[in-house]
C-alpha cells in the first residue's frame, strides 16, 4: 500500500512540475524539477556497536531519483525528493576465537524532506545547507555472512531478525547551487528506527550526490 501510494504521488509530482523549469529570458522558477544520482558509504550504528559512516573498508553504495525545489527564494526554500536507495553494512566482529563478516544489502524506495534549505542569494553560485529528514520502505533485504576473505553465503538466521520494514531518520546537507540550478551535494542521513528490535540496530550513510 505504502509502494502505491509512492508511486501515485511520484506520478502526480511530475505532471504538476512539468511545466515549471525556467525558459532563456524568463523570471527564475517558483519550482524545479531534476534527475538526481548518487553514491553513499553505508553501515549501521547502534549503542552497542559504534561505527562509523565511512567504515574501512567503504561500504559503498548507489541511489538514483527525482529531486523536487519548492517555493524558490533568493535566500531559501524547500525540497522533496523520491529516490531508489541502497543502504547495507559490510561489518567483521571479532573475538579472541574466531572473526565473522556480515554483509547486507537493503534496497529502499524513500522519499527526503528537507523544509528549509538556506543560501545566502549570490547571483550565479550559491552554497547552501539543508536539514530534514527521511522516510522509506524496505523493497528487499539480503544478508550474507562467511569469514573475512572466504566465501559468503545466505543468513537466513539475520534476515528473520530484520522486523522492521520501515527507516526513518534525520538529514543534513550541504551544497553548491549554480544560479537556480543544485549542482552538488554532500548528505549525512542519521537513521532513528530500530531495523533489529530490541537490538537498536539502526542505518548511516553519508552520499554524494549530482543533479541533471
Amino acid at each position: 500500500m505504502i509502494k502505491n501510494l509512492y508511486f501515485l504521488f511520484l506520478g502526480s509530482l511530475w505532471v504538476l512540475a512539468g511545466s515549471v523549469r525556467a525558459q532563456p529570458g524568463t523570471q527564475p522558477p517558483s519550482n524545479f524539477v531534476g534527475v538526481r544520482l548518487g553514491v553513499l558509504s553505508s553501515t549501521y550504528h547502534s549503542p552497542g556497536m559504534p561505527t562509523l559512516a565511512f567504515p574501512a573498508p567503504p561500504n559503498w553504495k548507489w541511489q538514483a531519483g527525482l529531486l523536487f525545489d519548492l517555493f524558490i527564494h533568493r535566500h531559501y526554500n524547500a525540497r522533496l525528493e523520491l529516490a531508489y536507495v541502497n543502504k547495507g553494512a559490510d561489518i567483521t566482529f571479532k573475538n579472541d576465537l574466531a572473526q565473522v563478516r556480515s554483509v547486507s544489502r537493503l534496497r529502499y524506495l524513500q522519499a527526503n524532506l528537507m523544509p528549509l534549505i538556506l543560501k545566502p542569494g549570490f547571483p550565479k553560485l550559491n552554497p547552501y545547507l539543508g536539514v530534514g529528514g527521511y522516510f522509506s520502505s524496505l523493497l528487499r533485504g539480503d544478508w550474507k555472512y562467511g569469514t573475512p576473505g572466504g566465501t559468503l553465503q545466505p543468513d537466513p538466521v539475520t534476515a528473520e531478525m530484520l522486523r522492521n520494514n520501515v527507516d526513518y531518520g534525520l538529514a543534513l546537507s550541504v551544497g553548491l547551487y549554480i544560479r537556480h540550478f543544485p549542482v552538488l551535494e554532500l548528505r549525512g542521513e542519521w537513521g532513528l528506527a530500530d531495523l533489529m528490535p530490541p537490538h537498536g540496530l539502526k542505518n548511516k550513510s553519508t552520499a554524494l550526490l549530482i543533479t541533471f
